[in-house]
């Protein structure tokens, strides 16, 4: 299935479904598959691509089509940040925020009582929200100039 096949697929669907849950999920799909479209891949990376699109079997019936191209999607997009690097706009800062979120808390209760810092807890998730955000713009900017930013239309 190509690209544009798929992509195809997608609006069809749209078109026939009146619940939103399942129209975003094909929104998603829609705006995932055009900015593969867009971005600079070579012939053997879309060929891989469209390869991994047919064994996902998206043409499958299947009882509760929402959950399942969920699951399809997510499959999709690891793939695509396993075999090719590719990642969504602030994809390093959003988990960089979230490590950050972990470790300030974890370092908050080790040193906020011994130290005799009150609110230790909450000082340590500020700091760490904060290197955490640090670090994930920094590695989304390493992404973006590696061209492995997909920018969703």
């Amino acid at each position: 299935m190509t690209l544009q096949d798929a992509t195809h697929f997608f609006q069809n669907l749209i078109t026939n479904q009146t619940k939103s849950s399942e129209q975003k999920v094909y929104t998603d799909f829609i705006k995932l598959l055009r900015a593969l479209e867009h971005h600079n891949l070579s012939d053997t990376e879309v060929l891989g691509i469209e390869q991994h699109l047919d064994g996902l079997q998206l043409k499958v019936n299947s009882t509760n089509k929402s959950r399942n191209f969920k699951r399809k999607l997510h499959i999709f997009k690891k793939y695509l940040k396993d075999k090719h690097g590719l990642v969504s706009k602030d994809y390093y800062s959003g988990i960089g925020i979230a490590m950050g979120l972990c470790f300030g808390m974890l370092a908050g209760l080790l040193f906020g009582d011994p130290l005799g810092i009150d609110n230790g807890l909450v000082i340590g998730m500020v700091f760490g929200m904060l290197f955490g955000m640090i670090i994930g713009k920094k590695k989304d900017t390493e992404a973006a100039q590696q061209n492995k930013v997909l920018k969703t239309i």
